[in-house]
């Protein structure tokens, strides 16, 4: 239970990021979305990648609540 919801917590915090991403790739491609191929491309799997570590890694510069540790630290003391 802690783990799976310290995740969710993290994936409702990144999640606005990636889909900003997702629309900027949209825009870029005249309203094309071709999720089958662009998720099998390695370069824009990589991209994704970087820019969502890049994301958490600016959340928890701001609020180091959002850190995983933290957010499964408290997620485990509400269960003890």
């Amino acid at each position: 239970d802690t783990l799976a919801n310290t995740l969710k917590r993290l994936w409702e915090l990144i999640t606005p990021d990636l889909n900003a991403d997702i629309d900027d790739h949209i825009a870029e491609a005249d309203g094309f979305f071709d999720y089958k191929n662009l998720f099998k491309n390695s370069t824009f799997v990589d991209t994704m990648s970087r820019r969502a570590v890049a994301d958490y890694e600016r959340l928890v510069r701001r609020n180091e609540a959002d850190s995983f540790s933290n957010i499964y630290n408290a997620f485990a003391s509400a269960h003890e």
